[in-house]
């Protein structure tokens, strides 16, 4: 299980700090990938076109749940809940572990 200490620090100031939470989820994940050589970070680019760039199918399909996830919470005014938090980093666990379960 995802450790929720991060999202409960800062959601201590409210939906605002839930969203943060989960925008630092996504960009720590960014770094992971580009650390591991999966992506090309670059400031220009969008969600979208980070996904075609993972070329493992294993690691892609959790990154694409991770970042639609992120862009619902965005984007899209999606509550950022303890919950969706959790699966996100469970996503980002899956990614860091090279995509095994």
């Amino acid at each position: 299980a995802a450790d929720p200490r991060p999202f409960h620090s800062m959601a201590a100031h409210g939906e605002k700090g839930g969203r943060e939470a989960i925008r630092l989820l996504y960009l720590q994940t960014l770094k992971l990938l580009s650390d591991d050589g999966r992506i090309d970070w670059q400031l220009y680019k969008t969600p979208t076109e980070y996904i075609y760039e993972v070329k493992q199918e294993i690691l892609r399909t959790p990154f694409r749940n991770l970042t639609h996830g992120f862009l619902r919470v965005r984007y899209g005014n999606f509550p950022a809940s303890e919950s969706l938090f959790e699966e996100l980093a469970a996503l980002q666990t899956q990614i860091r572990k090279g995509g095994d379960v």
